[in-house]
Protein backbone atom coordinates (compact mmCIF):
# COMPACT_ATOMS: atom_id res chain seq x y z
CA UNK A 1 0.00 0.00 0.00
CA UNK A 2 2.84 2.41 0.82
CA UNK A 3 4.35 1.80 -2.64
CA UNK A 4 1.00 2.60 -4.26
CA UNK A 5 0.59 5.85 -2.32
CA UNK A 6 4.19 6.84 -3.07
CA UNK A 7 3.68 6.21 -6.81
CA UNK A 8 0.43 8.17 -6.82
CA UNK A 9 2.04 11.12 -5.07
CA UNK A 10 4.97 11.02 -7.50
CA UNK A 11 2.58 11.32 -10.49
CA UNK A 12 1.25 14.55 -9.10
CA UNK A 13 4.65 15.88 -8.03
CA UNK A 14 4.01 15.64 -4.30
CA UNK A 15 6.92 13.44 -3.22
CA UNK A 16 10.41 12.38 -4.30
CA UNK A 17 11.14 9.61 -6.80
CA UNK A 18 10.12 6.06 -6.00
CA UNK A 19 11.73 2.87 -7.25
CA UNK A 20 11.56 2.20 -11.00
CA UNK A 21 8.77 -0.07 -12.18
CA UNK A 22 8.62 -3.05 -14.54
CA UNK A 23 5.84 -2.60 -17.08
CA UNK A 24 6.43 -5.43 -19.54
CA UNK A 25 3.26 -7.35 -20.24
CA UNK A 26 -0.22 -7.22 -21.70
CA UNK A 27 -2.67 -4.96 -19.87
CA UNK A 28 -6.45 -4.75 -20.45
CA UNK A 29 -9.45 -2.69 -19.49
CA UNK A 30 -12.90 -3.99 -20.37
CA UNK A 31 -16.34 -2.66 -19.53
CA UNK A 32 -19.93 -2.79 -20.68
CA UNK A 33 -21.08 0.63 -21.87
CA UNK A 34 -24.44 1.88 -23.11
CA UNK A 35 -23.58 0.78 -26.65
CA UNK A 36 -22.06 -2.59 -25.77
CA UNK A 37 -18.66 -4.01 -24.85
CA UNK A 38 -15.69 -1.62 -24.86
CA UNK A 39 -12.07 -2.54 -24.33
CA UNK A 40 -8.54 -1.21 -24.34
CA UNK A 41 -5.39 -3.31 -24.51
CA UNK A 42 -1.81 -2.13 -24.11
CA UNK A 43 1.20 -4.38 -24.72
CA UNK A 44 4.45 -3.04 -23.28
CA UNK A 45 8.05 -4.21 -23.53
CA UNK A 46 10.51 -2.51 -21.22
CA UNK A 47 14.30 -2.54 -21.55
CA UNK A 48 15.89 -0.56 -18.72
CA UNK A 49 14.38 2.92 -18.80
CA UNK A 50 13.00 2.56 -22.35
CA UNK A 51 9.55 1.23 -23.12
CA UNK A 52 7.88 0.45 -26.44
CA UNK A 53 4.49 -1.02 -27.13
CA UNK A 54 1.22 -1.09 -28.97
CA UNK A 55 -2.34 -0.29 -28.01
CA UNK A 56 -5.80 -1.08 -29.31
CA UNK A 57 -9.06 0.53 -28.24
CA UNK A 58 -12.43 -0.51 -29.52
CA UNK A 59 -15.94 0.35 -28.52
CA UNK A 60 -19.29 -0.68 -29.86
CA UNK A 61 -20.48 2.11 -32.09
CA UNK A 62 -17.16 4.00 -31.87
CA UNK A 63 -13.94 3.99 -33.87
CA UNK A 64 -11.22 1.41 -33.42
CA UNK A 65 -7.89 3.02 -32.54
CA UNK A 66 -4.60 1.21 -32.96
CA UNK A 67 -1.27 2.78 -32.15
CA UNK A 68 2.40 2.39 -31.27
CA UNK A 69 4.05 3.69 -28.12
CA UNK A 70 7.59 4.72 -27.20
CA UNK A 71 8.82 6.38 -24.06
CA UNK A 72 10.92 6.49 -20.92
CA UNK A 73 10.49 5.13 -17.42
CA UNK A 74 11.37 7.53 -14.62
CA UNK A 75 10.72 6.36 -11.07
CA UNK A 76 7.26 4.80 -10.80
CA UNK A 77 5.95 6.08 -14.13
CA UNK A 78 6.46 5.78 -17.86
CA UNK A 79 5.70 8.73 -20.10
CA UNK A 80 5.08 7.77 -23.72
CA UNK A 81 4.47 9.25 -27.13
CA UNK A 82 1.91 7.68 -29.46
CA UNK A 83 1.51 7.35 -33.21
CA UNK A 84 -1.53 5.75 -34.80
CA UNK A 85 -1.60 2.95 -37.35
CA UNK A 86 -5.39 3.03 -37.70
CA UNK A 87 -7.25 6.23 -36.92
CA UNK A 88 -8.91 8.31 -39.61
CA UNK A 89 -7.78 11.92 -39.83
CA UNK A 90 -5.06 11.66 -37.18
CA UNK A 91 -2.07 13.96 -37.60
CA UNK A 92 0.11 11.55 -35.63
CA UNK A 93 0.05 8.65 -38.07
CA UNK A 94 3.06 6.37 -37.72
CA UNK A 95 5.97 6.84 -37.91
CA UNK A 96 5.26 10.44 -36.72
CA UNK A 97 4.93 10.29 -32.94
CA UNK A 98 2.94 12.95 -31.10
CA UNK A 99 3.94 14.67 -27.85
CA UNK A 100 4.37 12.72 -24.60
CA UNK A 101 0.72 12.96 -23.56
CA UNK A 102 0.22 9.44 -22.14
CA UNK A 103 1.56 8.17 -18.85
CA UNK A 104 1.45 4.80 -17.08
CA UNK A 105 1.81 4.29 -13.33
CA UNK A 106 1.80 0.89 -11.64
CA UNK A 107 -0.26 0.90 -8.44
CA UNK A 108 -0.19 -2.51 -6.79
CA UNK A 109 -1.44 -4.83 -9.57
CA UNK A 110 -3.21 -2.13 -11.61
CA UNK A 111 -1.67 -0.09 -14.41
CA UNK A 112 -3.13 3.40 -14.26
CA UNK A 113 -3.26 5.11 -17.69
CA UNK A 114 -3.24 8.89 -17.55
CA UNK A 115 -3.67 11.30 -20.47
CA UNK A 116 -3.43 15.02 -20.93
CA UNK A 117 -4.66 17.24 -23.73
CA UNK A 118 -1.31 18.80 -24.70
CA UNK A 119 1.75 20.05 -22.82
CA UNK A 120 1.00 22.12 -19.76
CA UNK A 121 -2.43 20.60 -19.21
CA UNK A 122 -3.37 18.44 -16.25
CA UNK A 123 -2.93 14.65 -16.23
CA UNK A 124 -6.30 12.89 -15.98
CA UNK A 125 -7.03 9.23 -15.33
CA UNK A 126 -8.08 7.64 -18.61
CA UNK A 127 -8.24 3.90 -17.86
CA UNK A 128 -7.16 1.42 -15.21
CA UNK A 129 -5.78 -1.80 -16.70
CA UNK A 130 -5.14 -5.25 -15.26
CA UNK A 131 -2.34 -7.51 -16.43
CA UNK A 132 -3.33 -10.51 -18.52
CA UNK A 133 -0.91 -13.26 -17.55
CA UNK A 134 -1.93 -15.78 -20.22
CA UNK A 135 -1.51 -13.35 -23.17
CA UNK A 136 1.42 -13.76 -25.60
CA UNK A 137 2.79 -10.22 -24.90
CA UNK A 138 3.48 -9.47 -28.56
CA UNK A 139 3.70 -5.93 -29.84
CA UNK A 140 1.69 -5.37 -33.05
CA UNK A 141 3.78 -6.05 -36.16
CA UNK A 142 3.16 -2.50 -37.45
CA UNK A 143 4.75 -1.12 -34.27
CA UNK A 144 7.80 -3.39 -34.41
CA UNK A 145 8.56 -1.91 -37.87
CA UNK A 146 8.07 1.67 -36.57
CA UNK A 147 10.47 1.10 -33.65
CA UNK A 148 13.38 0.13 -35.94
Amino acid sequence: MLRAVSAWLWVFGVSGPAAAIELSGTWRHQYEGPEGLNFAEVVLQQDGDSVIGSSVEDGSGGPRWEGCLQGKVVGPRATVRVCYTNMGGADTLCPNFGPADDQYVLLDDTLMWYRRNGPGTRWELYRSLLQVTDAPNLIAADCVEVER
